[in-house]
Protein backbone atom coordinates (compact mmCIF):
# COMPACT_ATOMS: atom_id res chain seq x y z
CA UNK A 1 0.00 0.00 0.00
CA UNK A 2 1.14 3.34 -0.87
CA UNK A 3 1.40 6.35 1.86
CA UNK A 4 -0.76 8.43 2.03
CA UNK A 5 0.61 11.84 1.01
CA UNK A 6 0.56 15.04 3.02
CA UNK A 7 0.46 18.76 2.84
CA UNK A 8 3.21 20.77 3.47
CA UNK A 9 3.79 21.90 7.22
CA UNK A 10 2.12 18.84 7.79
CA UNK A 11 4.18 16.01 11.14
CA UNK A 12 5.79 13.97 8.13
CA UNK A 13 7.18 16.96 6.54
CA UNK A 14 8.83 17.90 9.74
CA UNK A 15 9.81 14.35 10.27
CA UNK A 16 11.76 14.31 7.01
CA UNK A 17 12.51 18.51 6.76
CA UNK A 18 14.72 18.28 10.30
CA UNK A 19 16.70 15.56 9.87
CA UNK A 20 17.46 15.95 6.33
CA UNK A 21 17.56 19.55 6.44
CA UNK A 22 20.45 19.58 9.81
CA UNK A 23 22.26 16.52 7.54
CA UNK A 24 22.13 19.20 4.49
CA UNK A 25 22.89 22.29 6.24
CA UNK A 26 26.05 20.08 7.41
CA UNK A 27 26.89 19.15 4.04
CA UNK A 28 27.50 22.84 3.10
CA UNK A 29 29.06 23.90 6.07
CA UNK A 30 31.91 21.22 5.58
CA UNK A 31 31.84 21.47 2.02
CA UNK A 32 33.29 24.96 2.25
CA UNK A 33 35.19 24.61 5.48
CA UNK A 34 38.35 23.99 3.37
CA UNK A 35 38.50 27.42 2.26
CA UNK A 36 38.29 29.07 5.48
CA UNK A 37 40.86 25.89 7.06
CA UNK A 38 43.45 26.38 4.44
CA UNK A 39 45.75 29.12 6.08
CA UNK A 40 45.96 26.75 9.03
CA UNK A 41 46.64 23.88 7.13
CA UNK A 42 49.58 25.59 5.34
CA UNK A 43 50.74 26.72 8.56
CA UNK A 44 50.34 23.27 10.23
CA UNK A 45 51.46 20.86 7.42
CA UNK A 46 53.46 23.13 5.12
CA UNK A 47 50.65 22.46 2.21
CA UNK A 48 51.21 24.04 -1.13
CA UNK A 49 48.66 25.37 -2.96
CA UNK A 50 48.81 22.25 -5.16
CA UNK A 51 48.13 20.05 -2.50
CA UNK A 52 45.13 22.25 -1.36
CA UNK A 53 43.80 22.61 -4.74
CA UNK A 54 44.07 18.63 -4.72
CA UNK A 55 42.12 18.12 -0.82
CA UNK A 56 39.24 20.56 -2.64
CA UNK A 57 38.67 18.91 -5.45
CA UNK A 58 39.07 15.51 -4.33
CA UNK A 59 35.96 15.96 -2.64
CA UNK A 60 34.44 16.82 -5.17
CA UNK A 61 35.32 13.82 -7.82
CA UNK A 62 34.13 11.41 -4.42
CA UNK A 63 31.42 13.50 -4.50
CA UNK A 64 30.63 13.59 -8.13
CA UNK A 65 31.82 9.40 -8.81
CA UNK A 66 28.80 8.54 -5.98
CA UNK A 67 26.21 10.49 -7.22
CA UNK A 68 26.20 7.28 -9.98
CA UNK A 69 24.72 4.90 -7.54
CA UNK A 70 22.93 7.26 -5.39
CA UNK A 71 19.40 6.90 -7.40
CA UNK A 72 19.74 3.48 -6.99
CA UNK A 73 20.44 2.97 -3.98
CA UNK A 74 17.45 5.52 -3.14
CA UNK A 75 15.16 3.34 -5.25
CA UNK A 76 16.15 0.31 -2.79
CA UNK A 77 16.36 1.46 0.10
CA UNK A 78 14.62 4.81 0.76
CA UNK A 79 15.74 8.10 1.66
CA UNK A 80 16.41 7.72 4.82
CA UNK A 81 18.04 3.97 4.74
CA UNK A 82 20.40 5.17 2.16
CA UNK A 83 21.72 8.64 3.52
CA UNK A 84 21.97 7.10 7.62
CA UNK A 85 25.09 4.93 5.98
CA UNK A 86 26.63 7.71 3.92
CA UNK A 87 26.42 10.35 6.66
CA UNK A 88 28.33 8.27 8.97
CA UNK A 89 31.31 7.64 6.60
CA UNK A 90 31.30 11.74 6.59
CA UNK A 91 31.43 11.42 10.14
CA UNK A 92 34.25 9.13 10.08
CA UNK A 93 35.68 11.66 7.41
CA UNK A 94 35.18 14.24 9.57
CA UNK A 95 37.06 12.35 12.68
CA UNK A 96 40.35 11.74 10.56
CA UNK A 97 40.64 15.34 9.28
CA UNK A 98 40.53 16.02 13.40
CA UNK A 99 43.68 13.33 13.64
CA UNK A 100 45.54 13.91 10.35
CA UNK A 101 49.02 14.43 10.97
CA UNK A 102 49.85 14.54 7.20
CA UNK A 103 48.71 15.32 4.10
CA UNK A 104 47.87 11.74 2.86
CA UNK A 105 44.81 11.29 5.78
CA UNK A 106 43.78 15.12 4.90
CA UNK A 107 42.80 13.54 1.53
CA UNK A 108 41.43 10.53 3.19
CA UNK A 109 39.02 12.42 5.03
CA UNK A 110 38.20 14.93 2.06
CA UNK A 111 36.84 11.38 0.12
CA UNK A 112 35.17 10.23 2.73
CA UNK A 113 33.33 13.47 3.45
CA UNK A 114 32.74 13.43 -0.19
CA UNK A 115 31.12 9.84 -0.54
CA UNK A 116 29.43 10.58 2.67
CA UNK A 117 27.52 14.01 2.40
CA UNK A 118 26.86 13.52 -1.49
CA UNK A 119 22.96 11.97 -0.88
CA UNK A 120 22.04 14.68 1.41
CA UNK A 121 20.17 16.79 -1.16
CA UNK A 122 18.95 14.06 -3.45
CA UNK A 123 18.15 11.66 -0.22
CA UNK A 124 15.84 14.86 1.25
CA UNK A 125 14.14 15.40 -2.17
CA UNK A 126 13.37 11.48 -1.99
CA UNK A 127 11.49 12.12 1.03
CA UNK A 128 9.43 14.82 -0.20
CA UNK A 129 8.31 13.22 -3.25
CA UNK A 130 7.60 10.22 -0.95
CA UNK A 131 5.39 12.33 1.48
CA UNK A 132 4.88 15.81 0.15
CA UNK A 133 1.66 17.13 -2.65
CA UNK A 134 3.00 17.32 -5.87
CA UNK A 135 2.17 20.83 -5.79
CA UNK A 136 3.94 21.37 -2.56
CA UNK A 137 7.23 20.23 -3.86
CA UNK A 138 8.88 23.15 -5.04
CA UNK A 139 8.65 24.62 -1.92
CA UNK A 140 9.83 21.86 -0.09
CA UNK A 141 13.12 21.64 -1.97
CA UNK A 142 13.42 25.40 -1.52
CA UNK A 143 13.01 25.46 1.88
CA UNK A 144 15.22 22.24 1.81
CA UNK A 145 17.84 24.61 -0.26
CA UNK A 146 18.00 27.24 1.82
CA UNK A 147 19.43 25.12 4.68
CA UNK A 148 22.13 24.35 2.49
CA UNK A 149 22.20 28.03 1.94
CA UNK A 150 22.65 28.72 5.72
CA UNK A 151 25.53 25.75 5.82
CA UNK A 152 27.65 27.70 2.95
CA UNK A 153 27.41 31.16 5.12
CA UNK A 154 28.25 29.61 8.51
CA UNK A 155 31.40 28.28 6.17
CA UNK A 156 32.60 31.59 5.84
CA UNK A 157 32.56 34.19 8.91
CA UNK A 158 30.87 32.52 11.12
CA UNK A 159 33.54 29.25 10.98
CA UNK A 160 36.99 31.64 11.01
CA UNK A 161 35.27 33.26 14.18
CA UNK A 162 34.83 30.06 15.91
CA UNK A 163 38.48 28.88 14.85
CA UNK A 164 39.99 32.00 16.40
CA UNK A 165 37.88 30.51 19.75
CA UNK A 166 38.49 26.72 19.50
CA UNK A 167 41.44 24.57 18.07
CA UNK A 168 40.24 23.35 14.79
CA UNK A 169 40.66 19.60 15.44
CA UNK A 170 37.91 19.92 18.18
CA UNK A 171 35.75 21.75 15.75
CA UNK A 172 36.22 18.78 13.34
CA UNK A 173 35.38 16.52 16.16
CA UNK A 174 32.51 18.42 17.26
CA UNK A 175 31.70 17.84 13.07
CA UNK A 176 31.53 14.50 13.21
CA UNK A 177 29.34 13.61 16.64
CA UNK A 178 26.98 16.31 14.74
CA UNK A 179 27.20 13.54 11.96
CA UNK A 180 26.44 11.05 13.50
CA UNK A 181 23.52 12.87 15.24
CA UNK A 182 22.41 13.55 11.75
CA UNK A 183 22.48 9.97 10.91
CA UNK A 184 20.50 8.70 13.94
CA UNK A 185 17.57 11.46 12.97
CA UNK A 186 17.71 10.63 9.30
CA UNK A 187 17.21 6.70 9.95
CA UNK A 188 14.86 6.45 13.29
CA UNK A 189 12.52 10.06 12.63
CA UNK A 190 12.23 10.47 8.96
CA UNK A 191 9.07 8.53 8.18
CA UNK A 192 9.75 5.22 5.96
CA UNK A 193 7.97 4.22 2.53
CA UNK A 194 7.70 0.69 2.03
CA UNK A 195 10.03 -0.60 -1.22
CA UNK A 196 8.14 -1.26 -4.24
CA UNK A 197 7.98 -5.04 -4.51
CA UNK A 198 9.14 -5.08 -8.29
CA UNK A 199 12.37 -3.01 -7.24
CA UNK A 200 13.16 -5.69 -4.23
CA UNK A 201 12.83 -8.72 -6.44
CA UNK A 202 14.92 -6.52 -9.09
CA UNK A 203 18.71 -7.23 -8.26
CA UNK A 204 21.14 -4.22 -8.13
CA UNK A 205 23.22 -5.07 -11.65
CA UNK A 206 19.32 -4.85 -13.73
CA UNK A 207 18.59 -1.75 -11.70
CA UNK A 208 22.65 -0.30 -12.68
CA UNK A 209 21.49 -1.38 -16.24
CA UNK A 210 18.39 0.36 -16.58
CA UNK A 211 19.39 3.56 -15.25
CA UNK A 212 22.52 4.32 -17.74
CA UNK A 213 19.39 3.72 -20.00
CA UNK A 214 18.83 7.51 -19.94
CA UNK A 215 21.86 8.27 -21.61
CA UNK A 216 19.59 7.09 -24.76
CA UNK A 217 17.33 9.72 -24.15
CA UNK A 218 17.29 12.49 -26.37
CA UNK A 219 15.28 15.50 -23.68
CA UNK A 220 18.95 14.05 -21.19
CA UNK A 221 20.51 15.47 -23.93
CA UNK A 222 18.89 18.55 -24.52
CA UNK A 223 19.39 19.32 -20.76
CA UNK A 224 22.10 18.15 -19.45
CA UNK A 225 25.17 20.35 -21.01
CA UNK A 226 23.49 23.79 -19.49
CA UNK A 227 23.02 21.68 -16.13
CA UNK A 228 26.30 20.61 -16.16
CA UNK A 229 27.56 23.77 -16.83
CA UNK A 230 25.78 26.16 -14.42
CA UNK A 231 26.33 23.33 -11.58
CA UNK A 232 29.86 23.27 -12.69
CA UNK A 233 31.13 26.82 -12.56
CA UNK A 234 28.57 26.90 -9.04
CA UNK A 235 30.90 24.38 -7.31
CA UNK A 236 34.05 25.78 -8.84
CA UNK A 237 33.27 29.45 -7.48
CA UNK A 238 31.80 27.98 -4.34
CA UNK A 239 34.19 25.18 -3.39
CA UNK A 240 37.43 25.66 -5.51
CA UNK A 241 37.85 29.31 -4.55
Amino acid sequence: MMPERKSLFSPPFFRIFIPFGFAYFLANLLGGANAIMSPILIETFGLSPINLGLMSSIYLISFGITQIPLGVMLDRYGAGGTLAPLLLSAAAGAVVYSVSQGFISLVLSRVLLGIGLSGCLMSAFKGYVDWIDGEQLPLAYSIQSFMGGLGGMAATRPLAITLELMDWRVIFAIFAVGLVIAAGAVFFIAPRKPVQTGIKRSSILRQFIEMICFLGDRRFWAIAPISITSQAVLFAYITLW
